[in-house]
């Protein structure tokens, strides 16, 4: 036949497959797309049904170019040998060239090229994009690791000649012949191998891709998920974070709100919490800033749990004090006695419970400066000022301030100066009373312009008598003694000034200290702090002293883009900031103190249990429950990422399947045109099983490097995709970042069953060497 007419059946060929493939296309795309509705992770939303496949535009341009591209790829091929003699090409057969087609048009340097263009497109537009505000996969990301699988192996072959002589000089070094010729065979000749290990390439690097990139994602769902929930159980309701939860149940409360470094306009998302508890529960991971969270939050606690005041054994069941308002003298008191309005103080107390909760807690007796009068503040629901409360309070208590206001003072009314004398601070308890003045005396220091000084016991008689009533006697030393007025001993004098209900309320407290802050590193670069330095931070609307004990980076829940920084501070220090103050209250509505409004719960076996045990404990239905798996579920039914995995899976199966065909094929092709080989091997006594033995070795020694290489493409392939990854859904980036989940196990498992298929169909095909009989074999020499 003439150069034109093998020229002219290869064409012929070539259209008559092209317009098969193009004919077979769409049936066979739709049946794909359908079909990915039946594959894990899609198949969770569509219920393992297929998908029903919606054509929104004409596929008619794209099957024609697929046919053209084919034909082209196909018909071009015979050109460079149409017009080789019968000899030339015996020549090349025995002695192929030792440079492929892609290098020699440098077509492998030219997949480069638009590979890093695509990069370049999906690093502007990312994975996902958002046409008419519907969140759509972009069409480069689901050719991309094709493209860059087939780019990345069109470079390596360039490398493979020198991998297989190396691969070759390793298998002569055996004694076994079966090993040796081989391995000889790959050193002199490697070029033809391309071909196969160009197959096993794509197909192991792209399974190997799918695989890793759905593990990826799986990994990064449950990373937002958690992320997201901040705990396998977190509730949000009104002071949620005070309640008392059951013994079996590890929690956390939170306080939330935003704060500053150092006063700046920067403002921060704040946190809250307690230390060690947060830590229990929080969910954590090693690149939020340390590689526990223990070690993450503990630099708020460095010297221990914040003294919020005197602390009280858990059986005390009450606070107690004597006291009476030094009052006028009995002459001006004789002088007023029709109009005289009797003065009257009720003693309070702001004591903090086990859940830090802060209580105010009012005297069962008015102080009045007609005798002594002893004040209990049980610590129970009845003496607390708090609505809708019942019961003990849960102890230990911390007593932090103690005060007196007027029970009887209205509206803006000025209050006047005020002396009481106040006597035996104490607790009770099952065992006994345990005085406490001088832990009073020694931690609490006075607020508010109140005036403390130690004082006679017989201070209030000494007024009372200084001046008598004309028609009246000096009592003697023992009536004084006997009078109501009269205490023995010292005794401690409180000057109360005038002020308005407005004002501070003169009170006696433990003073508090500054904060420990954790702060992200660029919040802190941009307010100037380094750790140590102190500063006046904003909390809230407030301004607080604190010093920047350590950095944090993330942490769960903090994704409030309307700030700028990540602020963590001690949630009892805050505590003891924000409610020791006391506030009037007697005569009013009690000022709503700041509380904590999460509660973060570790639940790893029964999380909507134990949600529902602790919404129980708070008696309030309103409270919001979120959990992990929650959350997990809403992530992971996002149709687009999931459709995604689903297509790479299927272009997966549908590569092993084309890559099984093409071994095959690319086998009994070799095993045609090196019968000669064989037939001189049989005769030199190799045995039928020896020299398929040889051929297969042969054969699976480039395909297991191609697995190999293809491997590690497909996760590298993984690692240069991650930055595209981080524009989620909404194109926005995703926190926490997606890491790279790379399982040996189930790549050992993929490469396993692809091998062993490719093993099998290595095995059929070079059958047909070793069921041959010897004269068929000598017939093949002596051509």
């Amino acid at each position: 036949a003439s150069a034109w007419q093998t020229v002219g059946i290869h064409l012929a060929q070539s259209v008559a497959i092209a317009a098969l493939a193009a004919l077979a296309a769409p049936t066979v795309a739709r049946f794909l797309v359908g079909l990915t509705g039946r594959i894990p992770p899609l198949s969770d939303l569509t219920g393992g049904e297929p998908l029903q496949v919606a054509q929104t535009r004409s596929l008619t341009p794209f099957v024609v170019a697929g046919a053209i591209i084919t034909f082209i790829t196909m018909g071009l091929a015979i050109l460079p040998v149409a017009r080789r003699s019968v000899l030339e090409l015996r020549a090349l057969a025995a002695r192929p060239s030792r440079i492929s087609i892609w290098q020699r048009y440098y077509l492998d340097l030219f997949a480069i090229v638009l590979s890093a263009i695509i990069l370049f497109q999906l690093g502007q537009a990312g994975f996902v994009t958002r046409e008419e505000g519907e969140a759509q996969v972009n069409g480069l990301a689901v050719i991309a690791p094709a493209l860059f699988l087939f780019a990345g192996a069109l470079l390596l072959l360039r490398v493979l000649p020198f991998l297989l002589r190396f691969v070759g000089w390793v298998m002569t070094k055996f004694r076994s012949l079966a090993l040796s010729l081989p391995g000889w065979h790959l050193g002199r000749n490697p070029i033809p191998y391309g071909r196969l290990a160009l197959l096993v390439w794509l197909t192991t690097g792209f399974g190997a891709f799918a695989l890793t990139y759905a593990f990826t994602l799986e990994g990064s769902f449950e990373d937002r998920a958690e992320f997201a929930a901040g705990a396998d159980v977190r509730l949000v309701g009104d002071r949620i974070g005070y309640i008392d939860p059951p013994d079996d149940i590890s929690t956390a409360a939170v306080y939330r709100s935003n704060g500053a470094p150092r006063l700046s306009d920067r403002r921060a998302e704040l946190l809250a919490v307690r230390p060690e508890a947060f830590a229990e529960v929080v969910t954590w991971r090693e690149d939020f800033g340390a590689p526990t969270a223990q070690e993450a939050f503990a630099p708020l606690r460095p010297d221990g749990a914040p003294d919020l005041g005197i602390e009280l054994p858990a059986d005390a069941s009450a606070i107690a004090v004597d006291a009476i308002i030094v009052g006028p003298d009995w002459e001006e008191v004789a002088s007023r006695s029709v109009n005289r309005q009797v003065p009257k103080l009720r003693v309070l107390a702001r004591v903090f419970d086990v859940n830090g909760r802060p209580w105010t807690l009012a005297g069962d007796a008015d102080v009045s400066d007609t005798a002594w009068v002893t004040s209990v503040m049980t610590l129970s629901a009845a003496s607390a000022l708090d609505d809708g409360v019942s019961g003990a309070i849960p102890g230990p208590v911390v007593l932090a301030a103690v005060w007196f206001e007027d029970p009887d003072a209205i509206g803006n009314a000025r209050l006047g100066t005020s002396r009481v004398l106040v006597d035996d601070w104490r607790y009770e308890t099952p065992a006994g009373t345990t005085v406490i003045d001088d832990a009073v005396a020694g931690e609490f220091a006075s607020n508010g312009g109140l005036g403390v000084r130690p004082e006679d016991g017989a201070y209030a008689t000494d007024v009372f008598y200084s001046s008598i009533p004309e028609g009246e006697t000096a009592p003697s030393a023992a009536e004084i003694q006997q009078s109501p007025l009269f205490r023995d001993g010292e005794v401690t004098l409180w000057s109360l000034p005038a002020r308005t209900q407005f004002g501070d309320v003169p009170h006696l407290a433990r003073s508090p200290v500054p904060l420990n802050v954790l702060l992200d590193r660029e919040a802190a670069g941009i307010a100037g702090l380094a750790v140590g330095d102190d500063a006046v931070f904003g909390v809230g609307t407030g301004q607080i002293p604190g010093t920047l004990t350590g950095f944090v980076e993330l942490v769960p829940t903090m994704v409030d883009r309307r700030t700028q920084g990540v602020m963590i501070i001690d949630l009892d220090a805050l505590n003891h900031w924000l409610n020791t103050t006391p506030t009037w209250s007697l005569t009013g509505r009690l000022a709503r103190p700041e509380s904590p409004d999460e509660l973060w719960a570790a639940a790893p076996t029964d999380p909507d249990g134990i949600g529902r045990r602790l919404v129980a404990v708070s008696g309030d239905e309103d409270v919001e429950v979120i959990t992990i798996v929650g959350q997990n579920a809403d992530f992971s039914s996002r149709p687009v990422q999931v459709g995604l995995v689903a297509i790479l899976f299927v272009g997966a199966f549908t590569g092993i399947v084309l890559t099984l065909a093409g071994v095959t094929g690319y086998v009994l092709l070799a095993v045609s045109r090196r019968a000669r080989e064989m037939g001189v091997l049989r005769a030199l006594g190799f045995g039928r099983g020896g020299v398929a033995a040889t051929f297969a070795v042969e054969q699976l020694a480039v395909m297991g490097l191609g697995a190999i290489v293809g491997v590690a493409a497909g996760v590298g392939l993984m690692w240069v995709m991650i930055p595209f990854l981080q524009l989620g859904e909404t194109a926005a980036d995703i926190v926490p970042s997606v890491l790279v989940d790379i399982r040996p196990s189930a790549l050992g498992l993929y490469v396993a069953a692809v091998g062993a298929l490719l093993i099998l169909s290595v095995i059929w095909a070079t059958r047909r060497v070793s069921v041959r009989r010897m004269s068929e074999v000598l017939r093949e020499v002596e051509r």
